[in-house]
């Protein structure tokens, strides 16, 4: 603890030694357009004179070297000068000023720069170039933009097919982002959020037509806005930015769609754009459970079909205004959505234990709903000077979600010695097993024991709070500090109900034993938050810099787990499944006191973090040439702890423990910025939780009992990372990274697993020798003279060395490793000319699981996937657009798993109104071959699970969308 805050002070006093001491200081100011107020860049020429108005210094700024339309220029104190802003489309502005003498203040604000567009005829209009290549992304600084102009997409494309063929980013299923491997964290539209957290809102409903181009950078945080530099990276955000003529007014589109097997969708977005203002409002239902179209990308893999088939309802309305001065920025969201999903699933599981391998076969068919309400708003107001540092930012963010589900299922599940397919099909041994009493002599002497239940489920929960940051200039300091506050709670009802019926072989002594089970499980919990930090600069650019900061957290939990055996009461026997005593006195007869507790949980939380940063940026006529930076991150943090346990005993107990942490980042950018390097070291601990450590046992479930453990440590976490990127002329990108994960006393689940009934108990346990390391090599490039084709392919490795604990009897653990490697090559070469654009895909992934742990199977397994898709825009406005893809599989000891599968899917659209209206024919699955079955291998077993899926479809769908600019005066 003594070296961590000797390194702290040592820091800071390194980095004041370092410190400039001038009796120069830092001119600020922002260019932007007088009327919108929007930031000016491309074209703007600052000028810096004297009071004579001899030229002191020069700025000319393009596109190709900045982003931000802030600028900073140095001058002395004591003198006055004037300022000259010129841009070839604007008035010319000048202004003159004069800086105090004081040296307490170490920038000087002029406030927003204004400039009054001029007249069509009197601008100079710059020669028009006309190319045949349109360049599909350049970068900016640490900008990349991709043009959307240069993509060729099928008639009638939305933002979801313009981001599948961006070079370089990958889009889920389920709408996550990510850009050369890197999460994106909002998806913006014009700058804005955009239904923050759902992102198919924008990519489903906005079309492709309307977008001048995508930007993806790190947002400036709200420090680096003030300071009018970037002195962190802030989050990764895709911002989506429009064509000029559909940044005013309205957009729209709306479309329904009917096919065979009952499928049917309906859709309608509406959006209204003022410049300083966006209201945009949705509302879609279908039953189609796929939200991937023929000809896009290529990929159909029988993995991300999904589960059941569902019935989906949702919408929304979103809205943003702000103030073109900068005063205020108000956005904010209502979404309501309701689901209703149908689940069949059957699976065939093997279970690798110490010494042999058991197989299980589990069968389950249910219905659940599901309804959400969630809403959020973010206000902004700006208290102080217009566009100045010195003013005071103040945020809210209230947000409140109310979540319903209710569920019904049905569960078959049973344990084997040797593999049950001797015996018959799967649907014959399912019938076998739903049977009251076996008769199959097979099957009974095979089996070690089966389940069969019925259940029922309630729950809702209501969460809500909210956090204020207020951001404000210290004065006399130079420095800026933050504070911020918030709360939040939480509700949950929580209600379960089950028939649960188990039995054994008729070899086994054990009886048969019937339950009547009903959980209770409410909660609630409470959570404060406070936090400062203060960024300080410690010379004229803020190359050397720390920003310390407290954080203090409060959170308390307080939790009922009852558990009432209804079938000690005889009435019950014949009640409907959800039936509760008609009194109270009666339900509490039938708690299972040995496994129902009441827990009340608090917890503080103090985190102190000195972090400390260099960075230096050498420039060179105007543009960045080179950069190193360099942070340092020590952090201690104290949590303080008291548990209440109420049960078959009470007990109460508390705790007070520290925990250190560091994080270090070396970042490099290379002369001519052809090359940047980062690396990353961290470390940190996380304890056990108090529950585990109270070493109580619970077997509420008679075939998996739960054990604690009071002898449990704490986990150390050892993280190093190594990225590499470049971005060569006229070669596309490259981008590397490689991880390494090191645990000290990892926390894993000891199992004991008795042979003779199967019942499992488990047991938390420290182990040491878990790690794992990946990595990839990333690269894309345009090839041809006319850059008409364009190839992407990626190196990924992932090895992983587990260890984990296991045991055929309750006397000893034994230690097993698991080395698991995990190699896949995806490559994929695209044309794209005119209306036509054709690709070819191959992806090679293979599985290596090996151990010397006995009744472990090795795995050496291949998936290979070949693929073709594309479109073409024919004449007479139609537009075809299919993809074929052949997934293999090869190597797996179970021939079953060894697949070839066809998936062929095509559309073919027609556009009238001059593209307005879409009549679009989509056939999936045409080949019928799309599997419903997949496999999973880990170091406890494999698992082949069936699952129910929609049937290949034919749809008809008629798409209209509009656009309305408002009436000039």
């Amino acid at each position: 603890m003594r070296r961590i805050f000797f390194f702290i002070f040592l820091s800071l006093y390194t980095a004041t030694i370092f410190a400039e001491k001038s009796d120069s200081i830092k001119i600020w100011g922002h260019v932007c357009d007088a009327f919108t107020m929007h930031g000016l860049i491309d074209g703007v020429q600052v000028e810096l004179l004297d009071k004579d108005s001899v030229l002191l210094q020069r700025q000319q700024w393009s596109l190709e070297d900045r982003t931000e339309s802030s600028f900073t220029m140095d001058a002395l104190r004591g003198g006055t000068y004037i300022i000259r802003v010129s841009h070839p489309e604007y008035s010319s502005l000048t202004k003159k000023f004069t800086i105090r003498s004081s040296k307490r203040e170490k920038r000087y604000s002029i406030g927003p720069l204004k400039l009054r567009r001029l007249p069509m005829n009197s601008q100079a209009l710059d020669e028009v170039v006309i190319k045949a290549t349109k360049i599909k992304f350049f970068t900016r600084g640490d900008t990349v933009i991709y043009n959307a102009n240069a993509f060729n997409l099928a008639e009638g494309s939305m933002l979801d097919a313009m981001i599948s063929q961006l070079p370089g980013a990958r889009l889920e299923r389920n709408g996550q982002l990510f850009v050369n491997g890197k999460k994106v964290e909002s998806l913006l539209l014009n700058g804005k959020d955009f239904f923050k957290g759902d992102h198919s809102v924008l990519l489903d409903n906005l079309p492709a037509y309307t977008i001048e181009d995508i930007k993806v950078y790190n947002r400036l945080s709200e420090l680096s806005q003030r300071l009018g530099q970037k002195v962190d990276d802030g989050d990764l955000v895709m911002d989506i930015n429009l064509k000029k003529q559909y940044q005013v007014g309205w957009l729209g589109n709306v479309e329904a769609g009917g096919g065979t097997h009952d499928r049917w969708l309906g859709r309608v977005f509406l959006t209204r754009f003022t410049p300083q203002s966006r209201v945009s409002l949705y509302a879609t239902a279908n039953n189609t459970h796929e939200n991937r179209k023929p000809g896009q990308d290529g990929e159909w893999l029988p993995s991300d079909i999904g589960n059941g088939t569902s019935t989906t309802e949702k919408g929304g309305i979103d809205y943003t205004i702000s103030d073109k001065y900068g005063l205020f920025d108000l956005e904010g969201q209502l979404n309501a959505q309701h689901t209703d999903n149908d689940n069949i699933s059957n699976q065939a599981t093997e279970h690798f234990q110490q010494g042999k391998t058991t197989f299980g076969r589990n069968w389950s068919k249910g219905n659940s709903q599901t309804t959400e309400l969630y809403t959020r708003h973010r206000m902004y107001f700006r208290l102080g000077p217009e566009r100045s540092r010195n003013s005071i930012n103040l945020t809210v963010t209230p947000e409140l979600n109310f979540y319903r589900a209710n569920g019904n299922n049905r569960y078959l599940q049973a344990e084997f010695r040797q593999d049950p397919t001797v015996i018959g099909s799967a649907g014959f041994l399912q019938e076998q097993l739903q049977s009251p009493a076996i008769q199959h002599t097979l099957l009974d002497s095979l089996l070690i024991n089966r389940v069969r239940s019925e259940q029922l489920s309630h729950a809702t929960k209501i969460n809500g709070g909210a956090v204020a940051n207020l951001s404000l200039s210290v004065p006399f300091t130079g420095g800026i500090l933050g504070i911020s506050a918030g709360f939040d709670a939480e509700h949950l009802t929580d209600e379960r109900h089950d028939l649960y019926r188990l039995d054994y072989s008729s070899s086994e002594s054990a009886a048969a034993d019937n339950r009547r089970r009903y959980f209770n499980l409410p909660s609630d919990k409470k959570h404060a938050m406070a936090s400062i930090e203060y960024s300080h600069g410690f010379d004229e650019k803020w190359e050397w810099m720390i920003m310390p900061h407290l954080d203090y957290n409060f959170t308390q939990t307080e939790q009922e787990n009852s558990l009432y055996r209804l079938d000690l009461l005889e009435d019950m026997a014949s009640a409907p499944l959800g039936s509760l005593p008609s009194t109270r006195e009666a339900l509490l007869s039938t708690l299972d006191i040995s496994n129902s507790y009441l827990t009340d949980n608090r917890l503080h939380d103090v985190t102190l973090s000195l972090r400390g940063r260099y960075d230096h940026v050498e420039v060179r006529k105007g543009r960045r040439y080179s950069r190193l930076r360099f942070i340092w991150d020590p952090r201690i943090t104290m949590q303080s702890e008291e548990w209440i346990f109420t049960g078959e005993e009470q007990s109460q107990s508390s705790r007070t423990v520290w925990l250190p942490g560091m994080r270090l980042e070396l970042l490099r950018n290379t002369p001519g910025m052809k090359h940047q390097l980062e690396l990353i070291a961290d470390y940190s601990q996380k304890m056990p939780s108090m529950f585990q450590l109270m070493g109580l046992r619970f077997d509420s479930d008679p075939l998996n009992v739960e054990q604690g453990n009071p002898n449990l440590r704490r986990t150390g976490i050892y993280t190093l990372l190594f990225k590499h990127s470049s971005r060569p002329k006229n070669i596309g990108m490259i981008s590397t990274h490689v991880t390494v994960n090191i645990y000290q006393n990892a926390l894993a689940t000891g199992q004991f697993y008795n042979p003779e009934n199967g019942v499992r108990t488990y047991c938390p346990q420290n182990v040491n020798g878990n790690w794992n390391t990946n990595g990839s090599v990333w690269y894309v490039t345009p090839l041809g003279k006319q850059k008409r084709f364009n190839l992407e392919m990626q190196l990924e490795n992932q090895y992983v060395h587990s260890v984990d604990l296991t045991s055929n009897n309750e006397d000893a653990l034994i230690r097993s490793y698991v080395k698991t490697n995990y190699l896949k090559l995806p490559l994929s070469l695209e044309y794209s000319h005119d209306k036509l654009r054709v690709g070819v895909k191959a992806s090679a992934a293979w599985n290596h699981a090996a151990s010397e742990r006995e009744g472990f199977q090795n795995v050496d397994a291949a998936d290979i996937t070949y693929g073709l898709f594309g479109h073409w825009n024919m004449p007479w406005g139609f537009t075809l657009a299919t993809d074929l893809n052949y997934y293999t599989r090869y190597g797996y000891s179970n021939e079953q798993m060894n697949s070839r599968d066809w998936v062929w899917n095509a559309q073919l659209s027609k556009s009238f109104l001059k593209g307005k209206l879409i009549l679009t024919a989509v056939g999936f699955d045409l080949l019928g071959q799309l599997s419903n079955i997949t496999y999973s291998l880990n170091a406890q077993g494999s698992m082949e699970t069936w699952k129910n899926v929609i049937p290949r479809y034919g749809m008809l769908r008629i798409a209209y969308r509009f656009s309305k600019k408002p009436e000039k005066k």
